[in-house]
């Protein structure tokens, strides 16, 4: 099981993440200094690490915007690469590690659903997956849900199963 979980960034920036909070509604940093908060975000290369048992496991590479959550159930992290990573580009730029580090499954990008997407003449150019979050179903469970990017200007908010890299109903879209 993850025990911990860290947001890392060039300039050894290492920001230690309160796992007992509720991530449906974000990751809430309060305790952090404004000027620490503007340094990661602005950091040029970011990553993640987190802890299972006594072992330490690290995902960054320097110039690369690399970031991820651990999943509800404190067993595995969905890393999101960038789109045009080396080895996990666009459509497959999603990774689902188990706690080890070990690669669980890579999930398969689906079309668009939503009709404002479909119409759009340049949706299905530039399909990856931009962001992954907690979201809690109409009965208060929690699940979690992927940002799919069309264009570099479309996006769908999916319900996602870690368990097996499905990804459900559109739950949301917007602009970018």
């Amino acid at each position: 099981m993850i025990t911990a979980y860290h947001m890392i960034a060039s300039g050894n920036i290492d920001i230690p993440i309160d796992i007992t909070q509720d991530f449906s509604t974000g990751i809430n940093m309060p305790e952090m200094e404004q000027t620490a908060k503007f340094k990661y975000f602005n950091a040029h290369s970011n990553g993640l690490k987190w802890y299972s048992g006594k072992h330490e496991y690290i995902i960054y590479e320097e110039g690369r915007h690399i970031h991820g959550i651990m999943t509800p159930d404190f067993k595995k992290v969905v890393v999101i690469y960038p789109y045009d990573h080396p080895v996990f580009n666009s459509p497959g730029n999603a990774v689902i590690y188990n706690e080890d580090k070990s690669i669980y499954m890579i999930p398969p990008l689906p079309s668009p659903t939503s009709s404002k997407n479909i119409k759009s003449n340049n949706a299905f150019e530039g399909l990856y997956i931009g962001g992954v979050v907690w979201v809690r179903d109409k009965n208060g469970g929690m699940g979690m849900a992927l940002n799919l990017i069309y264009n570099r200007e479309y996006a769908e908010k999916r319900l996602f199963n870690y368990l097996t890299g499905e990804i459900g109903d559109c739950i949301d879209t917007f602009r970018l």
